[in-house]
């Protein structure tokens, strides 16, 4: 489970994601999308059987130029974050065996 949203303490700044594994109970880990201004996110992925098959696609208002944006990344770029201590990334999800 993603979830988007600021990672600002004042302001709609610090777009980050976070990665849940449990279904949302525990969000051990995030990454920084965007640093400047960053509000109203939307996530969806990739298609099954193309070539953004395994992406996550993020639109946010905000940007290096002020309006739309749109950010590619996948799952492992996202475990290159930074851990929060809420909870623990599975071990099943380093090591792709389930």
């Amino acid at each position: 489970l993603l979830y988007s949203n600021c990672d600002s303490p004042g302001g709609r700044r610090l777009g980050a994601v976070w990665a849940s594994f449990d279904g949302g109970k525990t969000w051990p880990v995030k990454r920084l999308v965007f640093e400047g201004a960053f509000a109203y996110s939307a996530m969806t992925s990739g298609r099954p059987g193309t070539k953004t098959e395994g992406m996550v696609f993020l639109h946010f208002e905000g940007g290096p130029k002020g309006g739309s944006t749109l950010a590619r990344f996948n799952l492992s770029w996202v475990l290159g974050g930074k851990e929060t201590g809420d909870g623990a990334v599975p071990d099943w999800v380093k090591t792709g065996a389930r």
